[in-house]
């Protein structure tokens, strides 16, 4: 669901989309769709996960979507107006399979980041007590992986001593992913700033 919002903003802002890129140029969008999906990441960092719901994330979601549609819109554009109108074609193609590489690469990349962290996390707390070191002896057999195997796993008497301390760990685990994506969505928008040039894009884009 929360990927469905992200997606879903875009064709609603489309006309904005196309009026903003004549009036200011990609290199304003780029930086500004960017710094918005860091703001959604962090906002969504900021979440406590108990309370968590997909209308509690929703304004997250929606700034994230927001960024997402400036971007995706605005990467097309300073790709296509930055090389002779002859190689209009591959560079649209270009930036459609970086866009499709991203949004695979991406989320496993992050993935990876908070249930690794997670998994890390859970050797220390669940050994202390009994029923988590039960838990701890059953988790390489866990199906779909330690952490989130273990959130929803029959650990009979044990899951209410170890359901807290999967969530935790896997809400730390999480938050770290966020951290990682809105720094590299920083990290973008600064290399937008630096490297984009608004004169250099539209002097191309009226040859």
């Amino acid at each position: 669901m929360p990927f469905l919002v992200i997606q879903a903003v875009t064709p609603l802002i489309w006309p904005l989309l196309v009026r903003l890129l004549s009036r200011v140029g990609p290199r304003i969008m780029l930086v500004t769709g960017l710094l918005a999906i860091a703001a959604g990441w962090l906002w969504l960092y900021a979440l406590p996960v108990a309370s968590s719901t997909v209308v509690s994330m929703l304004p997250a979601l929606l700034l994230a979507g927001f960024g997402f549609g400036l971007l995706v819109s605005a990467i097309a554009a300073a790709a296509v107006n930055a090389v002779p109108i002859e190689l209009a074609g591959m560079a649209s193609a270009t930036t459609t399979v970086v866009r499709d590489l991203g949004q695979t690469l991406g989320p496993a990349l992050i993935g990876t980041i908070a249930l690794t962290q997670a998994g890390s996390l859970l050797g220390p707390s669940l050994l202390p007590c009994p029923a988590g070191r039960r838990a701890a002896r059953r988790r390489r057999g866990v199906p779909g992986g330690r952490a989130a195997g273990l959130a929803t796993a029959p650990l009979g008497s044990a899951s209410a001593v170890v359901e807290p301390i999967v969530r935790e760990a896997l809400e730390r685990g999480y938050g770290l992913a966020f951290l990682v994506s809105a720094a590299a969505a920083v990290l973008a928008a600064i290399v937008a700033l630096v490297f984009v040039r608004k004169g250099q894009v539209e002097a191309e884009a009226h040859r």
